[in-house]
């Protein structure tokens, strides 16, 4: 039977080929090297997802703290991600609204923002 190197360029393992289109010593391997492809390709979209996730939970942890106005000031101090944005919503006076999971974050002035739920 004939052998091939794994595909993942972080294994050595050599594995006996039974089916001609396998790549992968193993499924931990496959994954891994999916992971590392998305990570160099992608690496601008991860990072704004993680940011994003982020954001929400300290929106979240505001939010049930019962502060529904923040500032710029406390924003950063929570390590809040101004990079990682959505696109803004416009309500119905017109102002933008930035969603964040279910929380809106409307500026209202150049450095307070009200937080708000929002509907889906």
């Amino acid at each position: 039977m004939q052998k091939r190197k794994c595909a993942n360029s972080n294994c050595d393992e050599y594995f006996e080929i039974k089916n001609a289109i396998k790549r992968f010593c193993c499924l931990s391997c496959k994954n891994n090297a999916a992971y590392e492809y998305e990570k160099k390709i992608y690496s601008w979209e991860i990072k704004q997802f993680k940011g994003r996730r982020k954001n929400i939970k300290i929106l979240e942890y505001v939010m049930l703290s019962g502060r529904t106005i923040i500032s710029l000031r406390q924003l950063k101090i929570l390590g809040f991600d101004f990079d990682a944005a959505y696109i803004s919503l416009i309500d119905e006076d017109k102002n933008q609204i930035f969603r964040y999971g279910n929380i809106g974050v409307k500026s209202i002035s150049k450095r307070l923002f009200k937080l708000s739920n929002i509907k889906i």
